[in-house]
């Protein structure tokens, strides 16, 4: 009846509206980000932990064009999208894996043990940064006891890997000379904020 009245055929419009819309979803930044999310939801509903680990890498360091991320860009990372990140691992592994999961161990780890109950009390040395880096790297299976990085041919990308495992946080930062002992810092400091 449109098309008689107006002589404008209506599926013709809803075509080109559809069109338009499209291209306005295109162009929202959340959009992507969100299919982003939504490759390393499929991925990690597969159980294909090393794919994710990667698709993961690629969501947190697209916006530094794909570079490993310093401190001040650390800080920089939106909360939102650390705690969708976070959220999806905990949810498909078993709640094991995931960033809160990571800062839990970091903070277990950096605590002093609390001496027995003695007539002289110990003091307890905390530990730097650096001792307790490499003890964290020990425990999620990063290093092995001679405390050596692991290469991906050695590393356990299935379910049952150690706590806080994935997602490897270490491949987003800038190492080398101490800074990756920094960075992790910094990021478990940014974590912190997601709680």
């Amino acid at each position: 009846m449109i098309w008689g009245i107006t002589g404008n055929n209506p599926s013709s419009q809803v075509s080109s509206l559809e069109g338009a819309s499209k291209l306005i979803l295109l162009n929202q930044p959340d959009v992507d980000d969100s299919s982003e999310l939504e490759k390393l939801e499929i991925l990690l509903s597969k159980q294909k932990l090393q794919e994710a680990d990667e698709q993961t890498k690629r969501i947190i360091l697209k916006d530094n064009q794909n570079n490993p991320l310093t401190s001040p860009k650390i800080k920089q990372l939106p909360l939102d999208l650390l705690n969708s990140i976070d959220q999806l691992w905990m949810e498909y592994g078993d709640e094991k894996f995931g960033l809160r999961i990571q800062w839990q161990l970091w903070q277990k780890i950096r605590e002093p043990e609390k001496p027995c109950f003695r007539l002289l009390p110990k003091k307890v040395e905390p530990l730097t940064d650096s001792q307790v880096w490499n003890k964290f790297g020990c425990l999620v299976g990063w290093r092995s006891d001679d405390k050596k990085l692991l290469p991906d041919a050695k590393l356990d990308f299935s379910i049952k890997a150690p706590r806080g495992c994935f997602p490897r946080t270490r491949l987003w930062l800038h190492g080398g000379h101490g800074n990756t002992v920094k960075q992790f810092v910094a990021l478990m400091d940014k974590v912190a904020q997601l709680e």
